[in-house]
């Protein structure tokens, strides 16, 4: 899958992978063997690189790209590589439209972004990743308010200090 994945560089690519079933193949991977530590990985990467080359983040969160991201997530909960490839991912598909916000929030993504960053305060990387998700997810009001019910502020508020002192640290 690493091979695969990191050939996603066009539009075009994205689309021959689609045609011949590449993309659905990856969702149904992530979702029967989420304890697969490298599919893992490179599956959920390649599902974000495809929506940042144009494919349908509606499509993607239809063929339940949204389910297969949180499963593998929740398989290696505490793995780096999982949490940054799986909130890519699920940005990607929040980007797509308010629709597609909404649906990313309604699976769970809001409860992920703030999880991880709760839970990977000191990686910078993680952090970031998990409040450019939360930003992606608000462009909904459903998600705004529930974000809001979550004490989703005071989480994010520590997040961007510890981010900030960590950044001027180590630049």
């Amino acid at each position: 899958m690493a091979a695969i994945t990191n050939l996603v560089h066009n539009d075009d690519v994205v689309k021959k992978l689609h045609k011949l079933g590449g993309v659905d193949l990856v969702v149904q991977s992530l979702l029967k063997h989420p304890e697969f530590t490298e599919s893992s990985v490179h599956g959920m990467r390649l599902l974000g690189k495809c929506i940042e080359h144009n494919f349908n983040a509606k499509e993607l969160i239809e063929l339940r790209g949204v389910e297969a991201c949180l499963g593998a997530m929740k398989a290696h909960r505490g793995v780096e590589a999982i949490a940054q490839g799986g909130l890519f991912a699920l940005q990607a598909m929040a980007e797509g439209g308010q629709e597609a916000s909404q649906l990313v929030g309604k699976h769970g993504g809001i409860d992920v972004a703030l999880d991880n960053i709760k839970n990977f305060k000191d990686n910078p990387k993680i952090v970031l990743s998990g409040l450019k998700l939360l930003g992606a997810l608000a462009s909904s009001k459903e998600n705004a308010t529930k974000m809001q019910a979550l004490n989703a502020v005071p989480i994010c508020v520590e997040a961007m200090y510890v981010f900030t002192f960590s950044m001027t640290l180590f630049p």
